[in-house]
């Protein structure tokens, strides 16, 4: 092989290189181009006209607002299928959350609010109500909008923020369908409230944990206790009189244990008799009564400012005053717990 025909071969083999190494740059710059073009086509295709996207060499990036979780699945799913794709990164706006959370912290002055909504709408519509049931409170809230919420999400977080205002304390923490709440609340009736209020989403699945503490606990406690005592025995008196008699002397004994027991409660006995005689009389019989048994929790060690005698005649009947068995019922002493 002549010198010429090296020559040749080498400068046809450095043309054909040159040629590669320019067409390259178009090459590399085509290829995702195209690519690109193709998934929007197809998405485009398959009624997705919100997507936007972009190709890096055979990396895919999805952007857009999504409309919904289905149609925001759907386009990565579709995406995923194109075999040309290398991996796909999703911009897609709202972005999809797991876990999707939601925490309210209320110290009885401060409400902080952390967490998610499923659009800027409903957003929107959550802080206004904030605003209108904390009306005097100061609020902090860290709120965005997601996809991946479960159902009747929005409808529960304003369901808990309602409960939470009659809360003196709460904490209460929502990740996807289980629900946290715990706190104390002033009675029983606010934690009655709260429980009604989930109710129906337990229906949907949701699960709840609750543990919140009541600051009349203590007092339903000790008023149970009394009522039981009374409930099964009552303090017997000497007809027309206040002297208690001697067959009470038991029951005496474990009523003042039982005030003994809830130290610091308040304390009051009320008495009531039947409608026989005038009202004024039985009005000052009944509270002389309650005033006699008053004196024998005192005897026994329970300081009287947690005491309080009160009489109130034959108002409040338990039983029709027509019989004998009913008049017996009505003449009777009742322990009520007002405050510990």
């Amino acid at each position: 092989m002549t010198q010429r025909t090296w020559s040749i071969q080498i400068i046809g083999v450095f043309l054909l290189l040159l040629l590669i190494v320019l067409a390259i740059p178009i090459y590399t710059k085509s290829i995702p181009k195209e690519l690109a073009q193709n998934v929007q086509n197809t998405l485009h295709a398959n009624n997705l006209p919100w997507t936007r996207v972009q190709g890096v060499d055979r990396n895919i990036i999805l952007r857009g607002n999504t409309p919904s979780l289905d149609e925001h699945k759907k386009a990565i799913r579709l995406t995923q299928q194109n075999w040309a794709v290398k991996s796909v990164r999703d911009e897609i706006t709202p972005k999809l959350i797991t876990p999707y959370t939601m925490s309210m912290q209320w110290n009885g002055k401060v409400l902080t609010l952390q967490g998610y909504l499923t659009s800027d709408r409903h957003r929107e519509i959550f802080v206004q109500k904030a605003k209108e049931i904390f009306t005097n409170s100061q609020i902090e809230h860290r709120l965005q909008t997601a996809l991946g919420a479960p159902k009747y999400w929005d409808e529960l977080s304003i369901a808990l923020l309602r409960q939470t205002k009659n809360l003196q304390l709460a904490s209460i923490n929502i990740v996807d369908k289980s629900i946290s709440i715990s706190g104390k609340a002033k009675s029983t009736k606010e934690i009655t409230a709260v429980q009604q209020a989930i109710e129906p989403f337990r229906k949907q699945n949701y699960s709840v944990i609750t543990q919140l503490i009541s600051l009349d606990t203590p007092i339903l406690v000790c008023q149970k206790k009394f009522n039981n005592l009374l409930t099964k025995e009552k303090i017997y008196f000497e007809s027309g009189s206040s002297t208690i008699s001697p067959k009470s002397a038991k029951l005496i004994k474990a009523l003042s244990d039982t005030a003994a027991l809830c130290s610091n409660a308040k304390i009051s006995i009320i008495g009531y008799t039947d409608n026989q005689g005038s009202p004024t009389a039985n009005l000052k019989l009944s509270e002389q009564r309650a005033k006699a048994v008053m004196a024998q929790l005192f005897r026994q060690g329970i300081p009287l400012e947690r005491l309080k005698g009160i009489g109130k005649g034959a108002t409040k009947p338990i039983a029709p005053n027509t019989t004998e068995e009913g008049k017996a019922k009505n003449r009777r002493i009742e322990f009520i717990v007002e405050r510990i």
